[in-house]
């Protein structure tokens, strides 16, 4: 029993650090960019990595969305052909995806293009991870290991190197590209012992099929692309001089989002384990409503925090203002709760159709609000347009949920 303890200790140990390395690997070499290149290095940085990120989520084809579940009822010799399969489709999009953002982000980039595109191509990469893959089999510790530490160990000498002269190029190909390239690579290596056979060869129709089939997952994924990983380049196309400021705030935002995604995450279980669905939506309510105090908490944090936390991390080049901050710090706070109201409280009713209906919803909301706000007014109002996508995204969910629960025949039977 005292193993099996020591056993889960761990594993949540481990769960806990995925999100947490991957939201302070970046926050390594970020200081030596802006203090050896300047902001305006930054701005090219942030343009690239917002258009890696964008194809990253058509490259990513939805496995994170659906993989997970699947390999985890599979043996061990189906789940290194599922792997196997999946890196294979996403390579296949992997090329002209990465080759896409890297044009647009050479074009788009108000400084540096060639090292935007290039970035462009290393944030894209990313989606290669068999990070769904090792939470489907409940391995995180192996993917800790296999992925974020390499990560964060690559981006560190990614930042040492720049730091003491190396051309800003070093922080695409040792911080992004190379653990990217590694950690497919050693996830297939890992799959294939713990295996008793070889995964199948997998022919051009199969794999055409198979990326149809994941198209389903991948749209809410692609709509919320929009809002999620695409304001910094519309920031660029609409108020290039404020790209900078506006990309510092909005990447210490993101970093602190992801630090807090364990929270949705570990209540997924807990939610869902119940049979009776009135228990569900019990603990579905407790849930948001915890990530409402959580959300709050956060957002205060992050209101006071911030314009001292970008002084630091972009040596002085970018530092976000007070009002800045708080229209963040408003946006931490929807998005900690869409995140229960959607994650937890939409699946608890089954109404995942309606994940994907809040997604696009927020993307047409979002666009034209980011693109419009920040030419009116720079980085403040290209935060107002992500706060605008992000209450439509919320409300959404609101408004189905409100509608399901006044159906006894959906809601309580």
């Amino acid at each position: 029993m005292a193993d099996r303890d020591s056993r889960g200790g761990r594993g949540l140990i481990a769960y806990a650090l995925i999100p947490v390395l991957s939201a302070v690997s970046p926050l390594i070499a970020l200081p030596a960019i802006t203090d050896r290149y300047g902001a305006a290095a930054w701005a090219g940085v942030a343009v690239g990595q917002s258009m890696g990120a964008a194809a990253a989520t058509v490259v990513e084809l939805g496995w994170g969305l659906n993989g997970p579940q699947r390999v985890a009822r599979m043996s061990a010799t189906a789940a290194n052909g599922a792997l196997a399969l999946a890196t294979r489709t996403k390579l296949l999009v992997f090329v002209p995806a990465a080759a896409l953002a890297a044009l647009v982000a050479s074009v788009v980039a108000p400084s540096f293009p060639i090292e935007a595109a290039v970035v462009a191509i290393g944030a894209t990469a990313a989606a290669l991870s068999a990070a769904w893959w090792f939470l489907g089999r409940a391995r995180p510790l192996t993917l800790v290991l296999t992925d974020a530490v390499p990560r964060m160990i690559a981006m560190g000498l990614a930042g040492v190197l720049v730091f003491v002269g190396a051309p800003l190029m070093t922080y695409a190909a040792v911080g992004l590209i190379a653990p990217s390239v590694l950690a497919p690579i050693l996830a297939l290596v890992i799959a294939r012992r713990a295996s008793s056979a070889a995964a199948p060869r997998y022919g051009l129709v199969r794999l055409a099929k198979t990326i149809r089939f994941q198209s389903h997952a991948l749209t809410a994924r692609v709509a919320s692309a929009g809002y999620i990983a695409l304001p910094i380049t519309l920031v660029s196309i609409a108020a290039p001089g404020s790209v900078a400021v506006f990309a510092a705030g909005e990447r210490l935002m993101r970093m602190g989002l992801a630090a807090m995604s364990i929270i949705p995450n570990a209540m997924q279980g807990w939610v869902g384990r119940p049979a009776a669905k009135r228990e569900r939506w019990v603990r579905a309510k407790r849930a948001v409503a915890m990530n409402v105090a959580i959300g709050i908490v956060a957002g205060l944090v992050f209101g006071l925090l911030a314009p001292a936390a970008s002084h630091l991390v972009f040596s002085g080049t970018a530092t976000v203002s007070p009002a800045l901050a708080l229209t963040f710090a408003f946006v931490i706070i929807v998005v900690t709760v869409s995140r229960a109201t959607g994650g937890l409280a939409l699946v608890a009713l089954r109404r995942i159709g309606a994940y994907a209906t809040s997604a696009v919803a927020g993307a047409v909301v979002g666009i034209p609000a980011i693109l419009l706000l920040s030419a009116w007014l720079g980085a403040p109002g290209g935060a107002l347009g992500e706060l605008a996508a992000e209450l439509t995204v919320l409300i959404t969910q609101v408004v189905v949920i409100a509608r399901h629960r006044r159906k006894p025949s959906q809601g309580e039977k």
